[in-house]
């Protein structure tokens, strides 16, 4: 399994001759994933607001479980951020930078420690997105309560942040880990730290990468996962004892003539949470994009 693989170490370093064409295409490719991966690093002013928030609340909100899914995804985010992968991807970025000669590239050591890198590092990024839509559904769940409004704010807003900038890393890693994978096999020689027995993929789709990933696959639908694990269609036998399982459970009707004064105190209420809700999901589609002009959501709640 090239997910287990350890790629906390130093390859060896050697420069083999190669066609220009091919020295100057993983240049290319070198400095388009140096860009993808430069928003992910302690002069994000999102992550730096991220481990500031967390660490001012951490004894007050510990026991909550939105706090505790926003710290998972902190965790996951700092993992990005420097991590034995993110640091195997910038040595081979700095050694490819220093070649002058443009018939000269890196070896198949480096070339294939990248390759894995990448693999591992884009399923950490899956991860992480997974991580901040459960996140988001605890924060959601939270809202109800009326409690900690303004903080929770504040981390939806994050995390609408970071879910776009995980979406378009997720691509950038998938689509330079294919054009790199296509260049390897016309790199001369064929010496590598890999065993004969490891083989590389040609591409890391999104399915690929969501099979080993649980945040993303707990919330698959349940009817398309047998009870031994395996994805299976559902049969019509186990169809049926599901829906008279259902049926079985299923309370009856209450009475819309009967209401008592508390059960139409909480359908206002949960009116009004669905109409802010609303509202916050408007202001929330554009986040990202009016951070440097126009009306800015996080610098308002924290001016608050």
């Amino acid at each position: 399994m090239v997910d287990l693989l350890n790629v906390n170490f130093l390859p060896t370093t050697l420069y083999l001759g190669c066609p220009p064409e091919i020295s100057k295409y993983i240049k290319n490719e070198a400095q388009n994933l140096a860009k993808s991966l430069d928003p992910w690093s302690s002069r994000n002013a999102d992550i730096r607001l991220m481990h500031v928030f967390f660490m001012r609340y951490r004894n007050q909100l510990r026991h909550f479980i939105f706090f505790k899914s926003f710290e998972l995804v902190r965790r996951g985010i700092l993992h990005i951020c420097s991590s034995p992968q993110r640091h195997g991807i910038e040595r081979f970025c700095a050694l490819v930078s220093e070649i002058t000669n443009n018939s000269s590239c890196l070896s198949l050591h480096s070339l294939d420690h990248l390759l894995v890198c990448l693999i591992q590092l884009h399923r950490l990024v899956i991860s992480s997105i997974g991580r901040v839509f459960n996140c988001w559904k605890h924060c959601e769940a939270q809202f109800i309560s009326g409690h900690f409004t303004k903080m929770l704010l504040i981390i939806v807003t994050l995390l609408a942040t970071m879910r776009s900038s995980l979406q378009r890393t997720k691509e950038s890693l998938g689509l330079i880990y294919k054009n790199l994978r296509a260049v390897r096999d016309q790199i001369p020689g064929a010496v590598t730290w890999l065993s004969t027995d490891t083989c590389l993929p040609l591409h890391i789709d999104v399915s690929e990468g969501d099979e080993g990933n649980l945040d993303v696959h707990a919330f698959r639908r349940l009817s398309e996962v047998s009870l031994c694990g395996s994805k299976l269609a559902p049969s019509s036998i186990h169809t049926n004892k599901i829906s008279n399982t259902l049926q079985s459970l299923r309370l009856p009707p209450v009475s819309r003539k009967t209401t008592t004064p508390f059960r139409a105190e909480l359908c206002k209420r949960s009116t009004a949470q669905n109409k802010d809700k609303a509202t916050l999901a408007k202001m929330l589609q554009n986040t990202h994009h009016t951070r440097t002009e126009g009306f800015d959501l996080l610098a308002s709640l924290l001016r608050q």
